[in-house]
């Protein structure tokens, strides 16, 4: 390839990752064994960019939070991430290196979009669901960093989506569609950093394509996760759920047929 598609490529492939690290769908897959080894080499990059835009987005409850921590009053949001990430690290690292068929990875995210897509058409109705919601702890849970730290190390197996994996697990906790992104994202740093570590740097691209795809990445995926939280204020729990678990099976089954 020329230098300018190359660019180009780098460029697009980051936009890529970062938007599908936000939604039911992987990011590796479909077809592990067709992907260009261009784009595997840029992987890392990509996800490093999606890792600085999390951390980007949300650096005033992080900052906020290590305040609280040092001053020793309340630092729930905090102690969320910070559970969520040891139990990521500790179950997703050995399981990174587990493999499968990629058609079996598809199904499993494609089943988890659609049981997202389901219970959100079953959730309950809107006064039933806010009189839930005000009944929820402010600040999440113990079970919630559990379920947010199992469901992220399971998804580190190559080719299954973060995303729907711990919406699913954390959907049934009751929390409305904005807090759980919420939850979800501010989780996602960890997992990245597991991907960040397994994936490993090839040095087959150019090192100045790294960069592209960095940056693409760093962009894209914050504007994704601006645009699903502000969807996820404007729209009902169930009908979000909806629209999110049927992006991520429609994303899926496209990739497969492209």
């Amino acid at each position: 390839m020329s230098m300018m598609t190359e660019a180009f490529s780098a460029f697009i492939y980051g936009i890529v990752i970062g938007l599908l690290s936000l939604i039911p769908a992987s990011p590796e897959l479909p077809g592990l064994g067709e992907v260009p080894k261009l784009y595997f080499s840029l992987l890392p990059a990509a996800y490093l960019g999606s890792l600085v835009a999390f951390m980007f987005y949300f650096r005033e409850e992080i900052s906020r939070g290590t305040f609280m921590a040092v001053r020793g009053t309340s630092w729930g949001e905090l102690k969320y991430v910070v559970l969520t990430a040891l139990i990521t690290l500790i179950i997703g690292i050995p399981l990174s290196r587990v493999g499968a068929s990629w058609r079996t990875l598809l199904s499993v995210n494609i089943i988890s979009a659609l049981l997202l897509l389901v219970m959100g058409a079953k959730l309950p109705s809107s006064a039933l669901l806010r009189e839930l919601e005000e009944s929820l702890q402010e600040k999440p849970t113990p079970l919630d960093a559990f379920l947010a730290g199992v469901s992220q190390g399971l998804s580190a197996i190559q080719g299954i989506s973060r995303s729907g994996l711990v919406a699913l697990f954390l959907l049934p906790l009751g929390h409305d569609g904005k807090r759980l992104l919420r939850l979800s994202f501010e989780a996602a740093p960890a997992y990245l950093v597991v991907k960040i570590l397994t994936t490993g740097w090839s040095p087959l691209s150019p090192k100045w394509l790294g960069p592209v795809t960095f940056t693409s990445a760093f962009f894209a995926t914050s504007l994704g996760i601006w645009g699903l939280m502000r969807l996820s204020e404007k729209i009902e729990t169930g009908r979000f759920l909806v629209l999110y678990g049927l992006l991520g099976v429609l994303v899926s089954l496209v990739g497969v047929i492209l």
